[in-house]
């Protein structure tokens, strides 16, 4: 109220800095898997979620995400994964202010390991899974701290408008919370005045809601899950915010190297539940 009476040059607006949370998967148990003899890509056959939206076709089209970079904005992402190797170019830790070298990790947790293997992890190298854009390039853009918060709106804009810059075309999110912001609004505009598409995920609250945060930014690609049936799953966020269902139940991607919750036989994938994991089909 003070500052609202005062007349200071440069300030547009203040607004509160809104807690934003991961949109945490639920982690499936444990489920027996063979690895095929047949494919280069040994898991594959487990990914339904890119035989139901019939990626195959694309990739024999040539759309593959060769020349695309989608800036993973998560909590990091383990670069030295096996199946995620060479698929990374320099990323961005806002909270420190600096630069990720391509290839070096900064992971804070292995949603953002998950959620890159969905979108990029390597097609025909003899590990595990694929990617529903193989040949797309992963910019890892970190939202977190260390110790797993939320570096808050400013600083959520301040890295949009970095990978913007250094040449993201897909911003994907899977994170939110209640709280309208201008802030990030402003990121959103930037980035979609700048050629690049902005997708969230919508949440895993089961019910029609409609005040979430970015995924009811206008303009922006919000993602509720679906299973192997096509119906909208049990967790899926409903409503206005919801533009598109993509996979999200039962979706086997690459996990931290570090992480204990691997598959049988110490292989560093794992399937989750959310619709954190319906975005990155969509990105």
């Amino acid at each position: 109220k003070e500052l609202s009476k005062k007349n200071i040059e440069g300030i547009r607006y203040i607004e509160p800095s809104y807690k934003r949370e991961l949109i945490k998967p639920d982690l499936q148990d444990d489920i027996t898997l063979h690895q095929s003899r047949d494919s280069d890509d040994p898991l594959y056959k487990y990914l339904w979620g890119a035989k139901k939206i019939n990626a195959e076709a694309a990739w024999n089209l040539g759309y593959t995400g060769e020349g695309v970079v989608v800036a993973v904005c998560d909590t990091g992402s383990d670069a030295s994964h096996p199946d995620l190797i060479g698929q990374y170019v320099t990323g961005y830790n806002a909270y420190f202010d600096q630069e990720i070298p391509a290839g070096s990790s900064v992971q804070y947790d292995s949603h953002g390991t998950h959620v890159s293997g969905t979108i990029a992890a390597v097609k025909d190298n003899g590990e595990g899974i694929v990617g529903i854009a193989p040949d797309a390039k992963i910019m890892p853009i970190p939202l977190t701290d260390p110790a797993g918060n939320f570096i808050g709106d400013g600083l959520i804009t301040s890295a949009w408008i970095w990978a913007v810059d250094h040449g993201a075309k897909i911003l994907q999110n899977s994170w939110g919370g209640p709280g309208y912001s201008h802030t990030l609004k402003a990121g959103i505009d930037y980035a979609i005045e700048n050629g690049a598409i902005v997708v969230v995920s919508t949440g895993n609250t089961h019910i029609n809601e409609n005040w979430g945060f970015p995924n009811t930014a206008p303009g922006v690609i919000g993602v509720g899950a679906s299973t192997v049936n096509d119906l909208l799953t049990e967790f899926s966020s409903r409503g206005d915010s919801v533009s598109v269902v993509a996979p999200g139940e039962s979706i086997l991607s690459t996990i931290g190297m570090e992480d204990p919750a691997t598959l049988q036989g110490g292989l560093h994938y794992s399937y989750y539940n959310g619709t954190s994991m319906a975005s990155p089909h969509v990105s």
